[in-house]
């Protein structure tokens, strides 16, 4: 298949691709897992903190809707459906694992290349070993859940209920959406 064709029906079986219940169990053990794993290690190194920032009120209001778009549904179309075959492509095992790893390192150092070409703001954080880590991890959760459900909806949730719980609680003050106000 050629490959804006085969980029095409890609987007077109990822997105048409609904959630099952099962779908949103495996759902729920990936957030439950990550969870387990990312927040130790952010308190541990003093990436996260337990409490909402002062605004939480003003920030869901604006975050909700905003971080569906961007980074959730923006990353996870290019992470993981444009890089990763799609569960119903006929791929070898080596080319399966070799695109999920180029697609988990570029969303790795999207972060920093981010912070340092369009978002200067973000530096403190996309520079942060620890933040890289705990984004390695998202990605290796939101690849598993697209592999396993064919729908970029289960990463896109997946990376949105993250954001949120980051912004509205465990250390949203320390990157804001938009440039600082002096």
């Amino acid at each position: 298949m050629k490959p804006l064709k085969l980029v095409h029906s890609r987007f077109i079986r990822a997105f048409r691709s609904g959630l099952t219940l099962g779908d949103l169990l495996q759902l729920a053990g990936c957030l439950g897992g990550f969870s387990l794993i990312a927040v130790p290690l952010g308190l541990a190194t003093g990436l996260l903190r337990l409490a909402p920032p002062a605004d939480a009120i003003s920030t869901l209001l604006l975050y909700i809707p905003a971080s569906f778009v961007l980074p959730s549904l923006i990353e996870e179309t290019i992470f993981r459906v444009l890089f990763i075959p799609h569960p119903s492509e006929r791929v070898s095992e080596r080319r399966l694992r070799l695109a999920c790893a180029v697609s988990l390192i570029l969303f790795v150092l999207w972060h920093p290349m981010n912070a340092a070409l369009f978002a200067p703001w973000t530096k403190p954080l996309f520079f942060r070993l620890d933040f890289l880590v705990i984004a390695a991890i998202l990605g290796v959760g939101a690849t598993y859940l697209y592999r396993r459900t064919g729908s970029v909806w289960a990463p896109v949730l997946f990376h949105w209920i993250i954001v949120l719980a980051w912004k509205l609680g465990l250390g949203g003050s320390v990157i804001t959406f938009g440039p600082p106000t002096a």
